[in-house]
């Protein structure tokens, strides 16, 4: 081998080595200055999520929060939010039907015989289709399912149909 071509070679080879150092330089920087950004991400959505719902965020530590994954803080975040609107749900419900027997009892009317007798039939009916509903986990959220079993079971399908969610989820997941 000649001396140029193996001085060539060896240019070569410390060229790909430095080129190889600062790419390396390069990425480690990049990685630490990621899990940098992600960092303060999950400590913006963890004090956003403390403040905005801090019943629900008192049964989580912070620390262990921290050690999440980012995505793992969104999915908490968006359960939160969707537990939120049905307790704010359940609650409106559970007020409203204390309001009804309050005001029926302020009538005289004592039993549940009396109630349902000085009830209009309207109102009758929209709590009997109240009643109905008692699947959907607070009355807004309702789902069912049908399991398809052809002649030669070869696998189990089903068939998911989600009628509706409730409101405040719905304009909330647009953020």
């Amino acid at each position: 081998m000649s001396r140029k071509k193996m001085l060539e070679r060896k240019k070569q080879k410390r060229e790909n080595t430095a080129r190889e150092r600062v790419l390396y330089r390069r990425e480690q920087h990049r990685a630490q200055s990621k899990w940098m950004r992600e960092q303060e991400l999950k400590a913006k959505l963890i004090t956003k999520m403390e403040s905005k719902y801090p019943e629900q965020m008192k049964r989580y530590e912070r620390e262990d929060l921290m050690k999440l994954p980012l995505e793992t803080l969104k999915q908490i975040e968006h359960n939160v939010r969707i537990l939120q609107a049905l307790e704010d749900e359940h609650t409106r419900e559970v007020d409203a039907r204390n309001k009804m027997n309050e005001e029926l009892e302020s009538m005289g009317h004592i039993t549940p015989e009396d109630k349902i007798k000085s009830l209009s039939p309207q109102q009758i009916q929209e709590m009997l289709e109240a009643e109905n509903k008692k699947v959907s986990m607070g009355g807004s959220a309702e789902c069912s399912f049908k399991v398809n079993k052809p002649k030669k079971p070869k696998k189990d399908t089903a068939d998911v149909e989600v009628f509706k969610l409730p409101q405040d989820v719905v304009e909330d997941s647009g953020e």
